[in-house]
């Protein structure tokens, strides 16, 4: 082996990225951020950026309301109140 990375994140740097313009790969690579940061919201955040290939507009359209995921598909916890709205009290 060479050694060589690949995938959406091979030979970047961490921290602030260039989002890509194609659809597949800002999938990609959002899913590597919620690797990354170990967050289960973001994994399915870039699960929906997949099933959607990679359009944000048709995650807000989606009408899979059977799918595990879908109230989770903004990348918030259904129910929950917002950060200003828990402050503002």
């Amino acid at each position: 082996m060479t050694g060589k990375q690949h995938g959406p994140l091979a030979g970047k740097k961490t921290g602030v990225q260039k989002i890509p313009d194609n659809p597949m790969q800002k999938a990609q690579v959002k899913a590597a951020e919620a690797v990354q940061k170990n967050s289960a919201l973001l994994a399915i955040r870039a699960k929906c950026l997949d099933c959607a290939c990679g359009s944000d507009a048709e995650i807000r359209k989606c009408t899979l309301t059977h799918c595990a995921l879908y109230p989770f598909r903004m990348g918030k916890r259904p129910g929950s109140k917002s950060r200003s709205a828990k402050t503002s009290v």
